[in-house]
């Protein structure tokens, strides 16, 4: 499966299932009737239509959608200022677009980098294909914007709700990820180090006698290289787990199956973790400055990147 830039706003993450409760669902996003219950505010709505529709490649984009759904985190008492709104167009199978994950690629990275922003409040809309409805119910809460009603929430937890308490036993998982990712980090920062030294003791040196040196630093830029090659592997590695543990076939899967509700528990949480404490994000930073591989210009970058300045 095509591996999405699933991370591509980290320091903006909707950490949700690791955040204490609010006293309710935002009302921004929500009403609440006289009979206790949340229904989407009617104005949020029409904003993410309104929204949809700035798709231009496939007009009326909604329409190729049986379902609209609001899913995640924004459909709980855990939601933080700037939660996502996420939107998932729930495709039919006999859909041309079906299985076509280049085409949900396209649709996500368009509204999420080039497209017209929307926001609820400090909340942004996010777009997104989604082939595998039952992989919505593995979610807090489900919305479906076409039949107005709740398919699986809201979900509100008590106020006195301990996230560190309820997941204490994720936490060495946690601790393990971050441990190798620290391993991983002190390498680059080490290997950065020596290039600076590196760099310095050559400009001291006799043209006539720069060469040894000069192709040590060139194996050094390399180590940096893999050192931030092995940074992305263990960021992919994270989500593509997050992501399998996520895959029910069936409804009754998703809503019932303890084995798959505790794996995507343990996935998904040592994921927001790792993210809350900003590796993720840091990654992120170092693989964008790879663009086809590091050189002389770029370490001054990662330096930065990895708080070495």
């Amino acid at each position: 499966m095509i591996m999405f830039d699933l991370i591509n706003n980290l320091m903006k993450l909707s950490e949700s299932v690791i955040d204490y409760p609010r006293e309710g669902l935002d009302l921004q996003v929500w009403n609440l009737t006289e009979g206790g219950e949340y229904e989407i505010n009617p104005s949020v709505k029409r904003k993410i239509m309104q929204t949809l529709g700035t798709y231009s490649d496939v007009p009326e984009i909604h329409t190729l959608a049986d379902e609209i759904h609001i899913v995640g985190s924004i459909c709980t008492n855990q939601y933080v200022e700037n939660t996502d709104i996420d939107v998932h167009l729930v495709v039919p199978k006999d859909s041309v677009y079906y299985n076509d994950e280049e085409f949900q690629e396209e649709v996500h990275k368009w509204f999420k980098e080039e497209g017209n922003k929307q926001y609820v409040g400090e909340h942004p809309i996010e777009v997104y294909i989604q082939f595998n409805p039952n992989q919505e119910l593995m979610s807090d809460g489900v919305y479906d914007l076409v039949s107005d009603k709740w398919i699986k929430g809201p979900k509100v937890v008590p106020i006195d709700y301990d996230p560190y308490d309820d997941f204490s036993d994720v936490m060495d998982d946690v601790r393990s990820v971050v441990k190798d990712i620290d391993l991983m980090m002190g390498e680059l920062k080490r290997d950065v180090i020596d290039y600076e030294v590196m760099k310095k003791a050559l400009a001291n040196l006799p043209a006539k006698d720069r060469g040894k040196l000069h192709s040590k630093i060139q194996s050094k830029l390399d180590e940096i290289e893999s050192d931030i090659h092995e940074l992305y592997k263990e960021r992919k590695d994270l989500a593509n787990n997050r992501e399998l543990a996520s895959q029910p076939k069936t409804p009754d899967e998703a809503l019932k199956s303890a084995k798959l509700a505790s794996e995507w528990r343990e996935k998904n949480v040592t994921f927001k973790y790792i993210a809350r404490y900003h590796y993720l994000s840091v990654i992120k930073e170092l693989e964008d400055l790879m663009n086809g591989g590091i050189d002389e210009e770029d370490v001054m970058d990662v330096k930065k990147v990895i708080g070495e300045v």
